[in-house]
């Protein structure tokens, strides 16, 4: 109930009122700023709005984080054996012995030039042959073509033409038993 003193009082008065706070409740309370001793702690369920600052927020288990994205910083290092799906970017893969390649096709590039003696089986194409000085020619017979060879040093010709006709400069022909250079 409240009373008005205006028009009670006159002269040169003082007036003492007691006041017994004892019983306010906080419904009374409608302006003004508690100070921070007079707020009581709450529970966590009486936080309906707004947002926490992170110094509000505890550290949580990572079995409570269910959504989002976590920062880099945030992943800690992974064996490869947790690595089960996608595709590791080139970066991500280290050097490999040869001996752990077991299958598909090596980039010529990533041969490395062999010695002559690592080659000991199958044959060499023709490109692959080096031009041999005659000297190199040690054992043997070199075929020269139409049955004429080269043996032992001699010079055998089954295949020499008995006429001049049709050759040029420089070739050979069979005169009667004679050998002849046009």
């Amino acid at each position: 109930m409240s009373r008005t003193l205006s028009g009670l009082m006159s002269g040169d008065t003082d007036l003492t009122i007691n006041v017994n706070l004892e019983n306010i409740t906080a419904s009374n309370v409608v302006s003004g700023i508690f100070d921070v001793a007079r707020i009581p702690d709450l529970s966590s369920n009486k936080i309906t709005s707004d947002t926490l600052s992170t110094a509000r927020i505890p550290n949580l288990s990572s079995s409570k984080i269910t959504s989002g994205t976590l920062a880099t910083a945030r992943i800690p290092d992974l064996s490869a054996d947790k690595i089960t799906s996608d595709t590791l970017a080139i970066a991500r893969i280290p050097d490999l012995s040869a001996t752990k390649i077991t299958s598909d096709t090596l980039a010529i590039a990533r041969i490395p030039d062999l010695s002559a003696d690592k080659i000991t089986s199958d044959t060499l194409g023709t490109a692959r042959i080096p031009n041999l000085s005659a000297s190199k020619i040690t054992s043997g017979n070199l075929t020269l073509g139409d049955g004429n060879t080269l043996e032992a040093g001699y010079l055998k010709l089954n295949t020499v033409p008995v006429s001049s006709a049709g050759l040029t400069s420089g070739q050979v022909w069979n005169d009667g038993g004679t050998l002849k250079i046009v």
